[in-house]
C-alpha cells in the first residue's frame, strides 16, 4: 500500500468508527465499496486483509463497542444465509487441504458485511436516507470513471495494483473497471443501484434524486462497455415493465415457465446454451459460460457430495484462467458446488427462495397497512426484488471475486431489514413514528 491508499484506508475506517449515527457508518461501509480497491490490503500471518475486510472489521468493533449488536433482530433469512455459510465453511475445511484462508475469509466477508447493514439500516427511512446520500459518493465515483474513459487511464491506478486485463478494448472503447477487477462487475454496480433509483422515480418518492441516480447509473453501465451489465439493465427494466401488472404475477411467472418450455424444444442445443444467445446481441463470452454449466454437468458426479479440487477441472476447456491454471469458473452456482457440493449450492438457492417469500410478503403488509394498492414501500421493496433476479441473471456469467459483494449483501440486508420492520411494526412502513429510530 502506499501513502495514499493508507490515508485513504485510514479515512474511511474512522468515518466508520465515529459516524454519529449508524446511517452515516453505512454510508461509510459503502465509501470503501466504491473507492478502495481490492489492490490495497495487507498479509497478517498469511491471510491477505484487503481493504474492504479490514473496514468490516472496524465495522464489528464499532457495532461490539457501543451495543449496537442488541439492534440486530434475527429473521428467516439471517438464519439462511448464516445456516448456508456454516455448512458450506464447514464442508470445505473437511474436505480440502488448502485453502482454509480464502474460504473463511469469504464467509466472514459476507457474515461481517451483511450484519453491519442490518444493524445500520433497519428501516424504509435508513433506506431511503442511504439512496439518497449515496449520490454524493456516485458523482465523484461517476466522475473518475469518465476520465478513466476518456484518457484511457484509470484514476485509480494512484493508489495501486489495478490494472487491466488483455479484452480492455472492445468495438475501440475503453472497457473501464474503475476501482473494480473487471469491467462486468463495474457495470453490475450501475445496472443493480438503477432498479433502486427507478423506484424513486416511479414511486414518486424522491424524483430529483432518482433522475440523478438514474443518469449516473447509466453513465457507469455504459463506461464499463461490457454485455453482462447491458443483460443486468435488461432485467431490471424487464422487472419494472411487469409493476403495473403485478396482480397477475402468478400468470406472468407460468406464461415465463412455458416460454422457458418452448426455448427448450426450440434450440438445437440445451437450456443452458441460452447465454450464449444472448451474447451475440449484447457481446461477450455467453459460449464459455454455457459450457462451463455442460460440464459441470457432466462431472457431477465428482463433486455433487462435497465438491472437488480446482485442479481438476483444468482439462474441462482448451484454455485456462491465466492466474489460476484451472477452469475459468464464472458461474456463482457452479463456484459453490465446485467448493462445497450440491447440498451446499442447494441451501444457496434456498436462501434466494426465502429472500423472494420475504419481498412478496413485504409487499402485502405494505397494501394491508396503508389501504391502498401503492406505497412507497412497495415501490422500493419491488425494487430490490428486481436487483435480487438480476443478481442470479449475473450470476450465471459471472462471480463476485472482488468487493462486489458489498452490493449483493447491502441489498439481501435491506430485504431482512424491510421483513422484520414488515412483521413486528407493520405501521412504521411509511413512517418511523412510535418506531426506534434506526439513524440515532
Amino acid at each position: 500500500m502506499n501513502p495514499l491508499a493508507v490515508l485513504l484506508l485510514l479515512g474511511i475506517a474512522g468515518a466508520v468508527f465515529f459516524a454519529r449515527s449508524r446511517r452515516g457508518a453505512a454510508l461509510a461501509l459503502l465509501a470503501g465499496m466504491l473507492f478502495l480497491p481490492q489492490s490495497i490490503s495487507i498479509s497478517i500471518s498469511g491471510v491477505n486483509f484487503f481493504g474492504m475486510r479490514l473496514i468490516e472489521v472496524v465495522a464489528a468493533v464499532r457495532i461490539v463497542s457501543r451495543g449496537e449488536l442488541s439492534f440486530l433482530k434475527p429473521t428467516l433469512i439471517d438464519k439462511a444465509l448464516a445456516f448456508f455459510f456454516a455448512y458450506s465453511t464447514i464442508v470445505f475445511v473437511i474436505r480440502s487441504n488448502e485453502g482454509f484462508a480464502y474460504q473463511i475469509g469469504l464467509a466472514l466477508d459476507g457474515l461481517l458485511c451483511f450484519g453491519a447493514f442490518r444493524i445500520f439500516i433497519p428501516t424504509i427511512d435508513d433506506m431511503r436516507w442511504l439512496l439518497r446520500a449515496f449520490i454524493w459518493l456516485l458523482v465523484p465515483f461517476t466522475g473518475l470513471v469518465l476520465i478513466e474513459s476518456i484518457t484511457q487511464q484509470n484514476p485509480f491506478a494512484a493508489l495501486g495494483g489495478i490494472m487491466y486485463g488483455a479484452d480492455w478494448m472492445r468495438n475501440g472503447r475503453l472497457r473501464c473497471q474503475g476501482s473494480f477487477q473487471h469491467c462486468s462487475l463495474l457495470g453490475t454496480l450501475g445496472a443493480s443501484f438503477l432498479s433502486l433509483y427507478l423506484g424513486l422515480v416511479i414511486g414518486n418518492i424522491d424524483r430529483k434524486t432518482g433522475i440523478v441516480g438514474i443518469i449516473l447509473c447509466i453513465i457507469i453501465v455504459w463506461a464499463s462497455n461490457s454485455g453482462a451489465p447491458l443483460s443486468c439493465v435488461a432485467t431490471v427494466a424487464f422487472c419494472w415493465m411487469i409493476w403495473p401488472v403485478r396482480q397477475h404475477i402468478r400468470l406472468i411467472r407460468r406464461a415465463l415457465f412455458v416460454l422457458a418450455v418452448l426455448v427448450m424444444f426450440v434450440m438445437k442445443a440445451p437450456i443452458y446454451y441460452f447465454p450464449a444467445k444472448v451474447s451475440s446481441i449484447t457481446g461477450g463470452d455467453g459460449w464459455h459460460r454455457s459450457y462451463l454449466m455442460e460440464v459441470s454437468v457432466r462431472d457431477l458426479h465428482k463433486w455433487w457430495l462435497a465438491g472437488m479440487p480446482l485442479s481438476e477441472t483444468a482439462e474441462w476447456f482448451p484454455y485456462t484462467n491465466f492466474g489460476t491454471g484451472f477452469a475459468d469458473i464464472t458461474n456463482q452456482f457452479v463456484s459453490v458446488g465446485l467448493s462445497s457440493g450440491l447440498p451446499a449450492m442447494l441451501l444457496f438457492m434456498l436462501l434466494l427462495i426465502v429472500a423472494f417469500v420475504e419481498v412478496r410478503k413485504i409487499l402485502k403488509f405494505a397494501g394491508t397497512v396503508h389501504k391502498r394498492e401503492e406505497s412507497g414501500t412497495q415501490y422500493i421493496t419491488w425494487g430490490l426484488g428486481s436487483v435480487l433476479i438480476m443478481h442470479i441473471s449475473n450470476w450465471l456469467g459471472i462471480i463476485y471475486f472482488d468487493q462486489t459483494y458489498v452490493i449483493w449483501y447491502l441489498h439481501l440486508a435491506m430485504v431482512g431489514s424491510l421483513s422484520w420492520q414488515a412483521r413486528v411494526y407493520p405501521q412504521s412502513l411509511e413512517t418511523n413514528e412510535n418506531y426506534l429510530v434506526a439513524g440515532t
